[in-house]
């Protein structure tokens, strides 16, 4: 394996994914947005996150704990 391969890799994912169409729920919220100049509550609290909930870091959290506290809430 060269030097280079993992260089190769990444600008392929990189390439692949700033040329794939956004996501159908993005393109709604763009849409919308076109059209009332206002961004619609679902879909802040699905970029931004929950604001009523604060975040949690420190040198005891752990992804693990922060993804099933997520799927748990989601």
């Amino acid at each position: 394996m060269s030097d280079k391969e993992p260089l190769t890799q990444k600008r392929t994912l990189q390439d692949m994914l700033q040329h794939s169409p956004p996501a159908d729920w993005v393109r709604q919220m763009i849409e919308h947005h076109h059209r009332t100049g206002a961004y619609r509550s679902q879909d802040l609290r699905r970029l931004l996150g929950d604001q009523t909930r604060g975040v949690e870091v420190g040198p005891n959290s752990s992804l693990a704990t922060h993804m099933s506290e997520f799927r748990r809430t989601s």
